[in-house]
């Protein structure tokens, strides 16, 4: 018997690729640069998001983490055009469809594809350090209100 979180998550991976399906991808002039072509739901694309690539998880919570990287289209949804400089957060223990990020400031992100029972968007403020490297996200909005996760550690080789 599924549990009510199991349900809801995936309620919502199948919402969330109703929706990405049904997004048609967007087209391009033949002399356009497709590296400066903004994707309709994600705002502008940002060139300076490597420094949020990376794993965050609670420590009293192990095995529940969380992985940022460069947003891209999984293989089975190739008409899910998303051009460079966009941000994906996902959760790395399940097979769970990742969030797609829209920037909102220097530090700040909404998710950019909402699906239609998901009341409001996941937002997701990332604490800078001294060094102004990237020390912890904070899911702001969630269903589960999840809240701060540190960030212990680079992307695994195979998720770059």
């Amino acid at each position: 018997m599924q549990t009510e979180a199991a349900m809801r998550i995936s309620l919502f991976v199948s919402l969330l690729l109703v929706l990405m399906l049904s997004v048609p991808a967007p087209t391009q002039a033949q002399d356009s640069d497709p590296e400066s072509e903004a994707h309709p739901q994600l705002g502008e694309p940002r060139d300076d998001l490597e420094r949020f690539y990376g794993v965050y998880g609670d420590p009293d919570n192990p095995g529940r983490d969380f992985f940022v990287k460069e947003a891209e289209a999984p293989i089975w949804m190739e008409r899910l055009n998303i051009p460079p400089g966009y941000l994906m957060i996902g959760a790395m223990w399940g097979d769970v469809a990742p969030w797609y990020m829209k920037s909102l400031s220097e530090t700040e992100f909404e998710q950019g594809i909402v699906p239609g029972h998901q009341e409001e968007p996941l937002t997701v403020t990332f604490e800078l350090g001294e060094d102004s490297t990237v020390v912890a996200l904070t899911f702001e909005t969630m269903f589960d209100d999840r809240g701060r996760l540190e960030r212990i550690g680079n992307l695994p080789e195979r998720w770059r």
